[in-house]
């Protein structure tokens, strides 16, 4: 279920402005290598999202744009946003995004694990 949010000064630097947005239903998947977000954002084309990495945080927001004509079933032109912190064990570099069908899959690979090694000592 999507929540609606009002914020003031959504970015630092910013002037302070009133903004609504949605927040989109998203499920969470890890296996060894990576976490998913795979979240849904009905009617959204990829040129109206962005997917950031900011400060440990993934910024996801997207806008679904105006349908021409009377709408007669469904919801209208509508803003989405939600942030993600970032566990340490995510490579921030390398994460990808795509998107079809209204779903946003987000991949946060992780970093390879430093496995312990015995380290030998010579004498001199």
């Amino acid at each position: 279920m999507s929540e609606t949010h009002t914020e003031v000064a959504p970015r630092e630097g910013t002037p302070p402005r009133v903004r609504s947005f949605t927040v989109p239903a998203v499920d969470v998947y890890e296996d060894d290598s990576e976490i998913i977000l795979v979240a849904d954002l009905p009617g959204v084309p990829a040129d109206g999202l962005t997917v950031e990495t900011r400060d440990r945080q993934i910024v996801v927001e997207g806008r679904r744009p105006e349908v021409e004509g009377r709408l007669l079933w469904g919801a209208p032109s509508c803003a989405y946003r939600r942030i993600f912190a970032v566990p340490e064990v995510v490579d921030v570099a390398n994460v990808s995004a795509e998107i079809k069908d209204g779903v946003l899959k987000v991949h946060l690979p992780k970093l390879p694990v430093v496995q312990p090694r015995r380290i030998p000592v010579r004498r001199e």
